[in-house]
């Protein structure tokens, strides 16, 4: 959840969930933290000099639509087909 991967609907089901199950809430903060530290030890990108001018440009330009993000798909990504069993 603290990636932001899934879809608003499933994340507010495991939101609510987890802010009632002691044992989910702990695993969700375990697999949060072994998260960051996965993201922690990944080579920083180098971006271009005028990585920061041009998306500030881009964000201000007039008629522009809001577009997906490439590589992320819509919809139920990280929902399992079937319900998860809770076993707090």
């Amino acid at each position: 959840m603290a990636a932001g991967s899934l879809a608003p609907g499933p994340a507010v089901v495991i939101a609510a969930h987890a802010e009632r199950c002691p044992r989910c809430l702990a695993r969700l903060y375990e697999l949060e933290a072994i998260g960051g530290v996965l993201l922690e030890e990944l080579e920083p990108a180098v971006l271009a000099p005028d990585a920061l001018t041009r998306t500030l440009a881009h964000i201000d330009a007039p008629g522009r639509r809001a577009k997906p993000l490439a590589g992320k798909p819509s919809g139920r990504r990280g929902v399992a087909a079937q319900p998860a069993r809770c076993h707090g």
